[in-house]
């Protein structure tokens, strides 16, 4: 009875194959996200960048389009009576 049984040495090695895909699998699947994770944050980067630009152009924008409404209006107006 101390005889390791064949049929359980088989289905212990295949475990053990299972495993081993597993893992590698998994590992393979890390190294994908790591990629993913890698590129979002580069890309949440350039994202930081073009909203930091915007935000320094908007408030001049708004003064050129509020001083372009004002100087239209005043045209409009001026208009003698």
């Amino acid at each position: 009875m101390t005889e390791p049984n064949d049929a359980l040495l088989e289905v212990l090695r295949e475990i053990r194959d299972d495993q081993r895909k597993l893992l590698e699998l998994t590992i393979s699947r890390f190294d994908e996200v790591h990629r993913i994770n890698a590129r979002a944050e580069a890309i949440q980067d350039k994202s930081a960048r073009i909203v930091g630009s915007v935000q320094k152009f908007v408030p001049i924008a708004l003064i050129a389009v509020t001083i372009l409404i004002v100087y239209l209006s005043w045209l409009l107006f001026r208009v003698p009576r």
